[in-house]
């Protein structure tokens, strides 16, 4: 939490609004790649190791999701090549083609972090994934000092420093996890198609995921421009930042699924999800009301201007921390398809509030559509509680 308040302090005031908006563009398209290719295997392989008796399953889901990572890396970075530098629809504007190319590097990681992070879960390792997560963000956070301070990198020292952060976790995560495996093994055309199929049905809802809490950014960029960007994702990265709790809730009622199922383990995520939630509520409350304190300490003066928005846009922090940590009950009893056209209908709302609303009242219309949207999850969260937990 605290490297990434110091991340974001950095970056404003060395990047300033301008900087940071191309910087968080390039980020987001980034992003759209890896949330559309990932296919939601890793929480596939949490499926499968929840419905396993015995460790059988891991060496598969390792093989299988290291071969998926490579695989869908190749195809991610073509597609992006055809799409991006097609002569005939000019796309990415007045970004830097050679950022968008240092960025893309961060495509093969991204996947493989989703991965890693899903294998630790299903086996519970959450101190792996968190010493991981410290070391390689402490790496990221002076690597960004050294490049922007000392050679003046700018952006592209930005997206090299994040590089470098991801390359030391992976590589800490990936040598515990291939020594559990026993390495990696041959993969059964079987197993690749089961996995390819479960994912299938279930990553709609990572697309829509993206639909609620990506297009905004692009959409913004396209409609406002950069500054505007800008002070749109500062919040939206406060907003992750506020979120960590129930996301490290999430892994470790993941954990507790896997070994319990989702029945007997519903008394014990009912009861984190309550206690979290309360907690998030008080942190949302304690930053909103001393935004005007915070804000130009964090990111300078030239960001004052998301004053008047940051306060709305930090409420939807307990709508996602509800839908954040109750995902992992539907994902257990295998719940894929409903999950996948639920969201997806949320996903396809957003942006069509979106895309009304940005060009009329700016940011403050994409902050009113995304709790609107986080609102219905919750209603419709609450409908399939009832419906399948007895």
């Amino acid at each position: 939490m605290v490297v990434g308040l110091a991340t974001i302090s950095i970056t404003a005031r060395a990047l300033g609004p301008e900087g940071r908006g191309e910087l968080v563009v390039i980020n987001t398209w980034v992003t759209a790649f890896y949330m559309i290719l990932h296919l939601s295997l890793g929480q596939v392989a949490i499926y499968h190791g929840s419905k396993s008796e015995n460790m059988n399953w891991f060496g598969k889901a390792y093989s299988t999701l290291l071969f998926y990572a490579f695989i869908l890396t190749v195809v991610g970075w073509l597609i992006a090549v055809g799409i991006f530098f097609n002569p005939f629809v000019d796309i990415l504007g007045d970004v830097n083609p050679l950022l968008l190319i240092v960025g893309f590097l961060l495509l093969p990681c991204f996947l493989l972090e989703q991965y890693g992070t899903s294998l630790l879960t299903a086996l519970e390792k959450l101190k792996v994934y968190n010493v991981s997560q410290v070391i390689g963000q402490t790496v990221g956070l002076f690597s960004i000092l050294f490049l922007i301070y000392v050679y003046d990198y700018g952006i592209i020292g930005v997206l090299s420093a994040t590089i470098l952060s991801q390359v030391v976790i992976l590589s800490r995560n990936y040598k515990i996890l291939n020594r559990i495996a026993g390495g990696f093994t041959k993969i059964k055309n079987k197993t690749l198609r089961r996995y390819f199929s479960d994912g299938a049905k279930l990553h709609l809802n990572a697309i829509s995921t993206f639909l609620i809490g990506g297009t905004d950014i692009l959409m913004i960029n396209h409609f406002c421009g950069k500054e505007d960007a800008a002070f749109y994702q500062v919040g939206v990265k406060v907003l992750s930042i506020i979120i960590i709790l129930p996301q490290v809730a999430t892994m470790v009622i993941y954990g507790r699924l896997t070994k319990l199922g989702p029945d007997e383990g519903w008394k014990l995520q009912r009861k984190i999800i309550i206690q979290v939630c309360l907690i998030v509520a008080l942190i949302t409350a304690i930053a909103v009301f001393t935004s005007n304190i915070w804000v130009p300490i964090l990111c300078g003066n030239e960001f004052l201007p998301m004053l008047s928005t940051i306060r709305f846009q930090l409420l939807a922090s307990l709508f996602m921390s509800f839908s954040i940590m109750l995902g992992s009950q539907w994902i257990c009893r295998g719940l894929f398809v409903t999950v996948s056209v639920l969201t997806t209908i949320s996903g396809l709302l957003n942006v069509f509030g979106n895309y009304l609303l940005i060009p009329i009242y700016g940011i403050f219309g994409a902050i009113l559509v995304t709790n609107i949207t986080y609102g219905v999850g919750i209603i419709i969260n609450l409908i399939m509680i009832k419906k399948y937990i007895k």
